[in-house]
């Protein structure tokens, strides 16, 4: 599996905020406040006195905040604070931020003004904050925050509801009989982008319970919208001879994919590996005479404008004759089955090979190319 998780779009928005000309002084003597969660984890904004932070009221072994320190906008709070404020009173500017990141920017304008978290994580984070001077066992309500703050928090608040909806509504795994083997837990027509769909596999094995777990935590960043570079994702299968083959990918705008592709024996819930797939169907590959040539022969399923992967690579080095070298290495390993994404038989004793190849992107894009190999 391989999961890309970034966030570009955020760390523009910090650079664009960096270049902000106007500078202003943080009144530590400013009200501040935190609002506490209700039941649903959804801010209670009817509840002066309530804090974001109870949420996380016991103390946790390790602080869920401090991986997002990096992209925080320290030095925007210490120097513009107005400004970031206005920023944040757009809605779109939270629209790429898990909820955890959200926790945060909403306590922005409560450590400002001089709140003394109770809770631990929060606390941690804030103390290393240069403007953060924390005034002994005060609490800031948040009638007490300026309108463009109240408009900041009332924007997170909407935002936090709208991941805990989306994270309600789509449920993790969990083996139904009454269910077909492979089945979507989560299908959406975005319009002038690609469809997005994702799987469970519905075999009983704690094997495949873990899986789905994985196909989940892929899932939730794109269907929730966090993870913003995502412009369609999909999944094929085919069952035969008591194995499942599929392949889960994600696709990005700008080129390239990532996912899952795997062999599952149904018995058993157990991963079939490229080399007990060869043996089952008696493709001995070491007995293959020139199985590069066989490989760059196959023909790539739903052709793209290149009938072989002989053709792709000729037209790859025609536009990016500066990296012959990268590709030569690509197609030196291309015999090699552990640099094979998946091979697998179908229904027609064809035998399909997919492997991750670069694209006419750039070197670090890359696709997913479904082969079907004559050996």
């Amino acid at each position: 599996m391989k999961k890309i998780v970034i966030g570009i779009c955020v760390i523009m928005m910090l650079f664009g905020l960096v270049a902000c000309k106007h500078q202003t002084t943080i009144e530590n003597n400013l009200p501040q406040n935190i609002e506490k969660t209700n039941e649903n984890g959804v801010i209670d904004q009817n509840s002066e006195n309530n804090t974001i932070e109870s949420e996380n009221e016991q103390i946790l072994e390790e602080n869920p905040y401090l991986k997002y320190r990096q992209s925080f906008p320290s030095k925007e709070i210490q120097n513009d604070y107005q400004s970031l404020l206005s920023w944040m009173t757009d809605e779109h500017y939270f629209l790429y931020l898990t909820v955890e990141e959200l926790q945060l920017y909403r306590n922005i304008p409560f450590a400002v003004h001089g709140h003394d978290f109770q809770n631990t994580s929060l606390k941690e984070f804030f103390s290393k904050e240069d403007w953060y001077h924390p005034i002994e066992n005060k609490t800031v309500t948040l009638s007490e925050l300026d309108d463009k703050e109240k408009n900041v928090v009332e924007n997170v608040d909407n935002r936090i509801q709208k991941l805990r909806k989306i994270e309600t509504s789509v449920k993790r795994y969990q083996y139904d009989a009454n269910k077909e083997l492979v089945y979507s837990f989560y299908e959406e027509d975005r319009g002038e982008y690609r469809d997005y769909r994702f799987p469970y596999i519905n075999i009983n094995s704690d094997n495949i319970q873990k899986l789905n777990d994985d196909i989940y935590d892929f899932a939730m960043p794109i269907i929730d919208g966090t993870y913003f570079e995502c412009s369609g994702a999909d999944y094929y299968y085919q069952v035969k001879d008591n194995i499942l083959s599929i392949s889960i990918e994600e696709e990005y705008g700008y080129g390239g994919k990532t996912g899952f592709h795997l062999n599952i024996d149904i018995g058993n819930g157990q991963y079939v590996s490229n080399s007990e797939m060869l043996a089952k169907y008696g493709l001995d590959t070491e007995k293959v005479s020139d199985m590069r040539e066989k490989i760059l022969d196959g023909k790539i399923q739903n052709n793209r404008g290149h009938q072989t992967l002989r053709d792709y690579f000729l037209n790859l080095h025609e536009v990016w004759s500066d990296l012959e070298e990268a590709y030569n290495i690509v197609l030196g390993e291309i015999t090699d089955i552990d640099k094979w994404e998946l091979i697998y038989v179908d229904n027609e004793q064809k035998t399909h090979i997919i492997l991750e190849l670069p694209t006419l992107a750039g070197a670090v894009a890359t696709e997913f190319y479904d082969c079907i190999v004559e050996f």
